[in-house]
């Protein structure tokens, strides 16, 4: 099986790509480091009693997002590339077990996601609390190690998220598809979710990745938190942490029966 990881990994890095998803990534941690530098900038331009009402997001709360989409584009890329330029055949010839490619592929996937979502999520973390020094903005109280357990929180569906993105591409094989339906489903689909009648906006919007990820930081679904519905129309962490497991392994099964009966 390590052959077989190795060259999915040689495949996914020796792509430009890879290369452009890389640096995308590193460009929206410089942004959301930015945003916190403006935030501490608009802070000190206030006079005191400004000041007390003042909020700023956490760079960690807000990069996983921005994470997620490079890392389901890069998921995507490591299948319907090989569509693309017809060498998905050649692969094959290699490795005829179809299992054998896809796990490998999504082992590639999560190992990628966590190198991402662990470097970034700390860079962000240590980057935020030390723009925002010793002034007194609510969240940025703590020492900073106290918060590391939490911002790595976000590392699950920042991987999660990618390999439900494989299995997507393997159904879809076309890289277009794959990635207007998976950003479709992460940032559209909730817009919709939160017009319906109450309280389904809150029990159909609590298992979607977005409101998961909230939920799994002991966070109340969107329509819960805005609209008022019942606070008790939530999730425990636990649960939403499983569900979100769950759409990666299910999402990889469902590939998986599909791709073994194939021809290509």
């Amino acid at each position: 099986m390590l052959p077989v990881v190795l060259s999915e990994f040689r495949k996914a890095v020796s792509v430009r790509s890879t290369g452009v998803v890389v640096a995308v990534a590193f460009g929206w941690l410089l942004a959301v480091l930015g945003i916190e530098l403006y935030g501490v900038i608009l802070y000190d331009g206030l006079d005191a009693s400004s000041r007390s009402g003042f909020g700023l997001s956490r760079g960690d709360e807000i990069a996983p997002f921005g994470f997620q989409i490079c890392l389901v584009v890069f998921a995507i890329l490591t299948f319907t590339n090989e569509h693309t330029y017809g060498t998905f055949g050649q692969t094959l010839a290699a490795t005829p077990s179809r299992g054998r490619v896809l796990a490998a592929k999504a082992l590639v996937v999560t190992g990628f996601a966590l190198a991402v979502g662990v470097i970034g999520q700390l860079v962000v973390v240590w980057g935020s609390f030390a723009l925002v020094g010793d002034r007194p903005i609510p969240g940025f109280e703590g020492p900073v190690l106290d918060e590391l357990p939490m911002a790595l929180l976000w590392v699950l569906p920042i991987v999660t998220v990618p390999l439900a993105g494989v299995a997507v591409a393997v159904l879809a094989r076309s890289t277009a598809v794959a990635i207007t339906v998976t950003l479709v489903v992460l940032a559209v689909v909730p817009r919709f979710v939160t017009a319906l009648p109450e309280p389904w906006n809150a029990r159909v919007g609590m298992f979607l990745p977005e409101d998961l990820t909230t939920q799994l930081h002991g966070g109340l679904p969107f329509a819960v938190d805005f609209d008022g519905v019942d606070p008790g129309l939530a999730l425990s962490q636990t649960a939403a942490g499983a569900i979100l497991v769950a759409y990666a392994l299910v999402g990889l099964a469902t590939a998986y029966a599909v791709i073994r009966r194939r021809d290509t």
